[in-house]
Formats: C-alpha cells, sequence, structure tokens
C-alpha cells in the first residue's frame, strides 16, 4: 500500500485530553449530546467522583471512566449524528479504515453523511447498497470511499474488491462492516450503533492500533471543545 500516513502525530506523544472543566462550562450540548461510560465500566458516586477530581461528561451531570481504545456517545437526533460525524470526518486521512455495524436505521449512512461533510466532499452521500462502494472527493479531488457490504455473500467478494487499492488513495468507511470484518486490517476504528428510544442513538466506539486510538482521544477532545 502507498505510503498514506503523512503528518500523522504520533500517539505514544500525545497526553490524554484534560477534561477536568466543570459540566456547567461544557454549554449548550450539555445534557442533550454526550459521551457516555465505556462498555464495562461503572459509574463513579458524584461524592467520590468530585473528590477525586473526577472527569465531566459533556451530558451535564453525569461522569464517566475515560478509556484509551473504548468510548460510548449518545445522539439525540440525526442532526447530532452527523455533527460527530463531520468532527471524525476532518480527521481522517488516506489510509484510514472506519468499520460501521448496526441495525437498518440505526444511523449509519447518517453519520457516514457527516463523515464526507467533514471530509469537505462535494456531493451528497447515499446509501450504495445498490452499487457497492460510493466516491466522493475534496475540491483537491481526494477520494473518500464510502462501502455497504450488505449485499456481499462471503469474504472472497470482499477480497475482489481490493481494498488496499482504495486505501492507497484515501479513507474506506464501511457499513455493515461485521459481514467482511476477517478481510479487513487489524488496525481501525469500529463503530456499532443501537437504536434508542425516539431518535436517541447510542454509538460504542472501539479503537484498535496506535492511529485509531489517537483519533479516538483526539475526536473526544474536539467535541469537548465544542461544547
Amino acid at each position: 500500500m502507498a505510503g498514506g500516513r503523512d503528518g500523522v502525530p504520533h500517539p505514544g506523544g500525545e497526553s490524554s485530553p484534560s477534561l477536568s472543566r466543570s459540566c456547567s462550562s461544557l454549554g449548550g450540548w450539555s445534557a442533550a449530546f454526550g459521551w457516555a461510560r465505556p462498555a464495562g465500566a461503572r459509574w463513579p458516586s458524584p461524592r467520590r467522583a468530585r473528590g477525586a477530581g473526577a472527569r465531566c461528561s459533556i451530558i451535564a451531570g453525569a461522569m464517566f471512566v475515560p478509556s484509551a481504545v473504548s468510548l460510548e456517545w449518545i445522539s439525540r437526533s440525526p442532526q447530532q449524528t452527523q455533527v460527530l460525524g463531520a468532527a471524525l470526518g476532518r480527521l481522517l486521512q488516506r489510509g484510514d479504515v472506519i468499520g460501521l455495524q448496526g441495525e437498518l436505521g440505526a444511523g449509519k449512512t447518517t453519520l457516514v453523511q457527516g463523515m464526507a461533510q467533514g471530509w469537505q466532499a462535494q456531493d451528497s452521500v447515499t446509501s450504495p447498497t445498490f452499487v457497492l462502494v460510493n466516491v466522493y472527493r475534496r475540491p483537491d479531488g481526494a477520494p473518500f470511499f464510502h462501502l455497504d457490504a450488505y449485499r456481499l455473500e462471503s469474504t472472497a467478494e470482499a477480497e475482489e474488491l481490493d481494498l488496499d487499492a482504495f486505501l492507497a488513495e484515501g479513507p474506506l468507511v464501511i457499513e455493515w462492516a461485521e459481514r467482511i470484518a476477517l478481510v479487513l486490517p487489524p488496525e481501525r476504528l469500529w463503530v456499532a450503533l443501537e437504536h434508542g428510544e425516539g431518535q436517541t442513538r447510542r454509538l460504542r466506539f472501539s479503537a484498535r492500533g496506535p492511529r485509531y486510538e489517537w483519533l479516538l482521544k483526539t475526536l473526544q477532545e474536539t467535541l469537548l471543545q465544542m461544547g
């Protein structure tokens, strides 16, 4: 694969973002849209958390335990899912692999629409279910690849797509990624989307590899700054 990591900050040199601001300082995003606890983590009691200088969720009054590789996010609307996607899209580089998993209507394409916006794609994103792969380009011609694996019957079919060729040119975002997980690079960012009540969606991020751990931490920091 051609080199696609130009300018990537070295994750080992990054410190965890500071989240020590009070919940009340997080602005209009508080109580509507924000980080939830990592899977498997326990919520600390408010008294113990405050006493230990605990970090604050972007959800007003909620606490979370930061994790290097896994975080959850609660979106209250499709618009919020797109905002999250746009923040992620601005961080993407050639060679990045983002796998999306979730039932129909869970918000996968909505998230991709935001990511393409953050990439500064010139065309609107539509579901590529019937064409497998759509390509969206920035004004400078850099491509953003959007693959829908729903209709792939086997990993052999996925291998025939030559994913490495896509990654040599731009980031690759895959809906129904669990169907071809065996042929994807082991280092990647995985996003599992789940239905909640009404328009609420839970997004579970899992980062594998230093590049994606850095990407997830930077996304977290960016969204907190937006608060």
